[in-house]
């Protein structure tokens, strides 16, 4: 499945659910630079997207940039979900 992600990325990188699908299948291979890679570039298709922008502060975190991290969930609408995120990283 991965490999048809990344086909499908190099086919039309710009894509958003083909981007997205990659890093959450590179997330799954324990690729996480790879996983940021991917969702970074849809993120910047999509920059409003919640679940997008969520899913790439994490990956930020995961891959040692905390701060990121942080000031990608500060500027978010401050929703419930995104709230308890926040707590839950710190």
């Amino acid at each position: 499945a991965y490999a048809l992600a990344r086909e499908a990325v190099d086919l039309e990188p710009g894509r958003v659910e083909f981007l997205a699908w990659a890093g959450r299948l590179a997330m799954n291979q324990d690729d996480l630079d790879a996983a940021a890679d991917y969702v970074r570039r849809a993120w910047q298709l999509r920059p409003d997207d919640h679940d997008l922008t969520l899913a790439y502060a994490d990956l930020l975190a995961r891959s040692g940039q905390p701060e990121e991290a942080r000031r990608l969930m500060a500027e978010m609408t401050q929703t419930p979900d995104v709230m308890l995120s926040r707590i839950l990283f710190e």
